[in-house]
């Protein structure tokens, strides 16, 4: 199958300067004196998308994305390579691009069509279409810059898939609309693509992207470094974002400080903590999943007959997901002798991290136990933050729950 869009080799180029100056002097020397710093956006990008497939473009903020779409479509003439695109190409790239701030949105909407070669008679019967796949009511006949980014972001859509194009090009932009229209948006895609139209979509949202796309491509600072189905790629860029949050995580760690929110009587004081690997190395990230130690050292200021050594775990919002100490759960153990300056270490083996992709706190604790309620010797909320990712998991929640799904079939009566 021909490939409805053949993008060979870009290179797209920008020329910077530090101060208006500089510009100056480059241009009346003819360029022999040169104080531009270039910057590379494309770097030999070639794409090639087939018609009918929905192919998505992914990859961290300024890693050339949007520059890519815009020299597909003609908005960036590329600094070297060639672009051949074949068939109408309808382009959603930025809020209010190609709108006029004072005409009102119906107006708007004629305009688009004109600027994309509809007939009159046909632009007529789109507006009334247009307008009411936008919902934007009577708000449709008010000038465009009294609109939100939302509106804006209803219209541009609108506009962009009644033309009947055979390429939608879409960019970032649909992440600011509501839950609903975001859907009826979706809805809309699918049903362009099972017309056997070609869309090209950037989205931070991986989710929508491994729903829509066929094929994708990774750029990193305007180099593609992936390309293949919409899974393997979503995964290996969460793979390296993950990795690089790690790193950036790992090089912060202090494991002999103690931070959070204290208070206790103070016999016993917690003197560290650290969420570790089975082979110890300390960890901020920590993947679904994976086996951890939690540790808490310990120095004992004055004796105590019995004690509860804790931890609890907090979702970013704190909402308290785990609160458990050594005398819960299958294996429950005894601390040893808890005598004037004597000291320990207390340590919690997890098989498996259950927790899903999310932000979280951990806090520890000892409690005073065997009299009454029990009271807080030494309580540290808040002491580590740490972050879960899930690249292997997809379920929505706080837990992973374990198990597995079966199917059996039977004749209905």
């Amino acid at each position: 199958m021909m490939p409805v869009i053949e993008a060979t080799d870009l290179i797209k180029e920008y020329r910077a300067y530090r101060k208006p100056r500089h510009w100056l002097m480059e241009k009346i020397s003819f360029g022999k004196v040169s104080h531009a710093h270039v910057i590379r956006a494309l770097d030999g990008v070639s794409v090639f998308v087939e018609q009918g497939q929905s192919f998505g473009i992914i990859g961290p903020n300024g890693s050339g994305k949007s520059t890519l779409l815009k020299v597909i479509t003609g908005l960036l003439r590329p600094t070297s390579g060639q672009v051949k695109t074949h068939g109408r190409v309808a382009a959603f790239l930025e809020l209010g691009s190609g709108f006029h701030p004072d005409f009102t949105g119906r107006q708007n909407i004629r305009l688009n069509c004109a600027v994309m070669g509809v007939s009159p008679k046909e632009t007529r019967r789109l507006t009334d279409e247009i307008a009411a796949f936008s919902e934007l009511g009577e708000a449709v006949d008010d000038p465009v810059r009294t609109y939100s980014s939302g509106m804006f972001m209803r219209l541009g859509f609108s506009v962009a898939a009644h033309i009947d194009p055979e390429i939608l090009v879409v960019d970032e932009v649909l992440s600011v609309g509501d839950e609903y229209f975001m859907g009826k948006c979706i809805d809309h895609l699918n049903e362009f693509k099972l017309k056997g139209r070609t869309i090209v979509m950037v989205s931070h949202d991986l989710g929508l992207v491994r729903r829509l796309c066929d094929r994708v491509i990774l750029l990193r600072n305007g180099k593609m470094t992936d390309r293949g189905d919409p899974d393997s790629v979503a995964d290996n860029y969460l793979r390296q974002v993950y990795e690089e949050a790690a790193r950036k995580l790992q090089s912060g760690i202090g494991a002999e400080k103690i931070e959070g929110v204290r208070r206790g009587s103070g016999e016993i004081e917690i003197v560290r903590a650290e969420i570790k690997s089975p082979d110890g190395s300390p960890l901020r990230m920590i993947e679904t999943g994976q086996s951890v130690e939690i540790e808490m050292d310990y120095v004992v200021h004055r004796g105590v007959e019995k004690a509860l050594f804790g931890f609890n775990i907090f979702r970013h919002d704190g909402v308290l997901l785990v609160s458990t100490n050594h005398e819960l759960g299958p294996t429950p153990v005894n601390h040893p002798s808890l005598t004037p300056g004597s000291a320990g270490q207390v340590i919690f083996h997890c098989n498996a991290m259950p927790l899903l992709s999310g932000d979280y706190s951990l806090g520890f604790s000892i409690f005073r136990a065997g009299i009454g309620v029990p009271t807080p010797i030494d309580e540290l909320l808040g002491a580590i933050k740490f972050k879960i990712v899930s690249v292997r998991h997809r379920d929505k929640g706080a837990w992973l729950l374990p198990g597995r799904w079966e199917f059996t079939s039977r004749r209905s009566e």
